[in-house]
């Protein structure tokens, strides 16, 4: 599914940064 760790990790930053945005109060 990825190329490599720092993609999957870029991914998985960009799924928490969507989150943060969504609920800030989490």
């Amino acid at each position: 599914k990825f190329d490599s760790m720092e993609e999957e990790l870029e991914y998985y930053k960009a799924q928490v940064a969507y989150l943060k945005k969504q609920y800030p109060n989490l």
